[in-house]
């Protein structure tokens, strides 16, 4: 082989492995990111779960009972009473007030009377404190 053959070959050697390190180095950033974002995207994914499920820092909120008072039209005279489309915890009734238990929760509480063929549904309705009145049917 000639000097300058040799000379070709080995530049093109040093060039091949400053390409091949750039590759790599390349290949290694990808690779960081990638498990950057897999980090994240796994702590999106655990704060959203405990969101989700009401986890709280504290957990003393799980633990609330507020009351409130539903005001019905005479009509409605011995409804019989939902909360989130479960039966009410009743804490006192009258002909047209009744009074029920409902637990802290992030989202409002929907609540219904049903009287015979009769309905009223309240939209959602956030509660967060003791002794709400709400006028159902109105």
């Amino acid at each position: 082989m000639s000097f300058q053959s040799l000379y070709r070959a080995n530049t093109n050697t040093k060039k091949f492995c400053r390409l091949k390190e750039r590759i790599l180095q390349y290949k290694g950033f990808v690779t960081g990111t990638a498990l950057v974002i897999g980090l994240v995207a796994s702590l999106i994914t655990i704060f959203d779960h405990y969101a989700r499920e009401g986890a709280t820092t504290s957990g003393l909120e799980k633990n609330i009972v507020y009351t409130v008072k539903l005001v019905l039209p005479a009509r409605m005279s011995g409804a019989t009473i939902l909360v989130d489309k479960q039966p009410a915890v009743i804490v006192e009734q009258t002909p047209t007030v009744v009074t029920v238990q409902v637990d802290w929760k992030r989202k409002g509480h929907q609540f219904t009377a049903m009287q015979g063929e009769e309905v009223c549904t309240q939209p959602p309705q956030l509660i967060q404190e003791n002794n709400v009145t709400i006028n159902l049917c109105q």
